[in-house]
């Protein structure tokens, strides 16, 4: 035999609904929305009091670092009375770059002169640099192939003064006897 109820009032009927029952079906005293908007006044006082806890930790901290800036000062021993003579003094070797965008354009342009420009690599001895892309046209033009054995006269640092791939003997590039590094 089922068990009778008693009536509940409208408020603990909504909150007892359950849409799942056996049985269960909307009614008019169940309304599908909120009776109340978000109370905004808890908001407000949880924002306002986040927002002054940030602010007494930060200054709790300020002072903080006062005080020990101020233990630290009591507490180091007094600089050397030298020290201010000699004044600021360059860093020892190595030093950091100031601009190394300067540095790495002066590099390549360097390179770029050695590759592309003629030069002597050691002028006693006779050996001088070209140029890369005719170094590649005389190694297309001539081939590349075995030493032969040296002809000529070694000099007092016993290279030769002739040409090992063809004789000839070694004369300065023209650009280089104009100056060039």
């Amino acid at each position: 035999m089922p068990e009778h109820r008693p009536a509940r009032p409208a408020d603990e009927r909504v909150a007892a609904y359950d849409p799942y029952a056996p049985g269960a079906h909307a009614s008019r005293d169940h309304v599908g929305h909120e009776r109340s908007d978000v109370r905004v006044r808890p908001i407000v006082l949880a924002g306002a009091g986040l927002a002054i806890a940030v602010g007494i930790a930060l200054v709790i901290a300020q002072i903080l670092f006062g005080y020990y800036a101020v233990r630290e000062a009591r507490r180091s021993p007094p600089a050397n009375p030298l020290a201010g003579a000699y004044g600021r003094q360059v860093p020892p070797e190595p030093r950091l770059q100031s601009d190394p965008i300067a540095d790495l354009a002066a590099l390549r342009a360097s390179e770029d002169a050695a590759l592309h420009g003629y030069g002597w690599v050691d002028r006693q001895a006779g050996v001088a640099r070209i140029p890369i892309e005719r170094a590649m046209d005389l190694l297309a033009e001539r081939g590349l192939s075995a030493r032969p054995a040296r002809k000529g006269a070694s000099n007092a640092g016993g290279a030769s003064t002739t040409s090992a791939m063809d004789g000839e003997s070694r004369s300065p590039p023209p650009a280089a006897a104009g100056g060039a590094r």
